[in-house]
């Protein structure tokens, strides 16, 4: 794979000239398990632009803007208190069940937003991958970062429906940072997978949203 001179400015050292003419090849790792984290740092300015991009593009011509982080998860909790709470009568292990509700799906939203679009972010980045170099692992990084901010607000309205039920929290609040790193790891872990198979079966951004919500059921989010 080739790139012109308007890549060579983003070229990583490590890439060889393939001939006397202007240009590079790109060769494929040797070792499985090789992720270049270094390039991370090297590429962090571009990287904080796209992170940047990333924010202004999901809400833009947006009428509440990020007003929907909160309307989400909010009709999402009322929808299952119905269901779940009323009808079908789930203990909620003496928690309210709003509360119980929310508190586990704010995680979940936060896990399955950064998954849903980092599997498919090389594709919808497919224009920048193809005019410049840069380490391909900045996109899926840079996808799933931002969904941190709407984590952020979920987490105010989350507090605030704690002071509302006078609920206190547990010494367990002290593993929220390490609970959400691990959320955002195990997603652009699996961002890192599915995106190159989206990028050949696009099978992946069709199958991805079903299996997705599958998995929430699955998981103990509306039930203890």
């Amino acid at each position: 794979m080739h790139f012109n001179t308007m890549g060579t400015h983003y070229m990583n050292k490590t890439f060889s000239k393939a001939s006397d003419q202007e240009g590079y090849t790109i060769a494929p790792k040797k070792r499985l398990f090789e992720v270049e984290l270094k390039s991370i740092v090297k590429y962090r300015e571009l990287l904080y632009f796209l992170i940047w991009r990333e924010l202004k593009v999901k809400y833009k011509q947006a009428v509440i803007g990020l007003g929907w982080t909160i309307v989400q998860p909010v009709c999402t909790v009322a929808i299952f208190a119905v269901i779940f709470g009323q009808f079908a009568r789930i203990p909620s292990d003496g928690i309210p069940y709003p509360l119980f509700a929310l508190s586990s799906l704010v995680p979940w939203m936060f896990f399955s937003g950064a998954l849903n679009r980092g599997a498919t972010s090389l594709v919808g980045d497919a224009q920048l991958i193809q005019k410049i170099y840069f380490p391909r692992l900045i996109i899926p990084v840079a996808i799933t970062t931002p969904p941190i901010v709407d984590l952020a607000i979920s987490l105010l309205l989350l507090i605030g429906m704690m002071i509302w039920y006078g609920v206190t929290p547990t010494w367990g609040v002290l593993f929220l940072p390490a609970y959400i790193l691990l959320a955002w790891i195990l997603a652009l872990a699996l961002s890192l997978w599915l995106g190159p198979l989206d990028v050949r079966f696009r099978d992946i951004r069709l199958a991805l949203p079903f299996i997705i919500q599958i998995w929430m059921y699955a998981s103990p989010i509306v039930y203890p």
